[in-house]
């Protein structure tokens, strides 16, 4: 905690001192440095490289590099009538590696041919809930931060923004603002929590609980849900809860209300996302937003990041990131190296310059570091750091590739 306590006041000094945050990018990577080579249909892969420039005098105590080494990797997926769209994957109510996470998707019959680590999260946290929105199957798992997130509606469009959300329970007397998913509520709050992503609720005083049922697993992001209360139960027991069911805990001046809810009674959830037009089927955030309309753009302050990560997360260091196309048809994923003799690692000009060299027209980063791991069906393409096996850090969430047996525009497969 001392430790923390000092490296917190010497950053608040660094910024005090005026001392620059933001590593600009050295290297001009152009298109033609990126040798396309097809992977399967749909898919391509490539990497990108730079030897670095020694220093010509090195004095003791210099760096070595005058111009570090750096090397990523880059993969282009077509989402033009090639069956691929992309999925926010997460085992249902606990983390796990990357690669449990691609099987446990695998298991459920959805065809993952690419994933990439995704979202930031606490290490205080053994759970690593995602910092930022996170939406699965068009099932509303997370959603706290105002962070730039990746998302794809039912037309298979992807686009980058910085979306909130606003959900409402009401029905016989009964309206509740609702402020979280599938999370402890505050003294005030209300939280929805989905048999989709956990078995059961967590316990908490207090507070309220209604089980929900719905008939089906629609997408609840821009649409409405209609539920019946099944019953009503004592916050301060955990809920157990099937896939279909939902539970609302009320806490704070409505709960009065929902205690005298019988039976039977039906309830609307409404949820509206501001800006995002037709319906939201996955979400996955991360940030900050480096390239904005083909143009490096730095946005740390405008997400709210800590002053920590506002230091951190535009120096050089293992990098995930992912950018789009102008008309949100192409999808690019990188896993910049780091750390390792070939690399340095990327900033985050240097992730937004490589991005331009791809003709990618907007880009975000992903929790990077130890968190980078880029897989395929044959294994990673990367080597994540954890371990001296190099298997991929447990993570709060990641993105995946997946292929659906339809071409087209269709919705991404669901989870079994």
């Amino acid at each position: 905690m001392a430790r923390h306590a000092l490296f917190s006041t010497l950053l608040l000094l660094l910024v005090a001192a005026g001392l620059p945050a933001w590593a600009e990018s050295p290297y001009n990577p152009q298109p033609e440095d990126l040798q396309w080579q097809a992977v399967e249909a749909g898919i391509e892969y490539t990497t990108w490289s730079f030897a670095g420039v020694k220093n010509r005098k090195a004095k003791e105590g210099d760096p070595t590099w005058q111009v570090a080494p750096a090397f990523a990797h880059l993969l282009r997926v077509d989402l033009n009538d090639t069956g691929l769209s992309f999925r926010s994957l997460r085992p249902l109510g606990h983390s796990e590696r990357l690669e449990k996470i691609v099987e446990i998707f695998r298991t459920g019959g959805v065809d993952v041919r690419a994933a990439l680590n995704g979202d930031y999260f606490s290490f205080a946290q053994a759970e690593k809930n995602p910092l930022g929105l996170h939406v699965s199957g068009g099932q509303l798992l997370w959603f706290p931060a105002n962070t730039t997130s990746i998302t794809v509606d039912a037309n298979n469009h992807i686009a980058i923004d910085r979306y909130t959300v606003n959900q409402t329970v009401s029905g016989d007397g009964l309206k509740v603002q609702i402020s979280g998913a599938n999370r402890k509520a505050n003294k005030q709050e209300s939280v929805l929590y989905s048999g989709y992503y956990l078995q059961k609720t967590i316990p908490q005083g207090s507070c309220t609980g209604l089980l929900l049922q719905r008939e089906t697993l629609g997408p609840m992001l821009n649409s409405d849900i209609e539920v019946k209360v099944a019953k009503v139960f004592p916050s301060r027991a955990a809920q157990p809860l099937k896939p279909l069911e939902l539970a609302l805990v009320v806490c704070g001046d409505a709960r009065p209300a929902a205690k005298v809810l019988p039976e039977g009674t039906e309830l609307t959830i409404k949820t509206t996302v501001p800006g995002f037009a037709g319906v939201m089927l996955e979400a996955i955030s991360g940030g900050p937003r480096v390239l904005r309309d083909g143009q490096i753009v730095k946005e740390m302050s405008q997400e709210g990041f800590t002053l920590p990560l506002r230091l951190y997360i535009p120096q050089p260091h293992p990098r995930a990131a992912v950018g789009i196309s102008s008309d949100g048809k192409t999808l690019y994923l990188l896993a910049g190296e780091g750390r390792v003799k070939r690399s340095s690692g990327l900033s985050a000009d240097d992730a937004a310059n490589l991005f331009k060299a791809t003709g990618a027209s907007d880009a975000m980063l992903f929790d990077g570091g130890g968190s980078v791991a880029l897989i395929g069906p044959d294994g990673f393409y990367n080597k994540p750091h954890q371990g001296k096996n190099h298997s991929a850090r447990s993570m709060a969430n990641a993105i995946a590739i997946v292929r659906s047996k339809k071409s087209g525009g269709k919705a991404p497969p669901k989870v079994k």
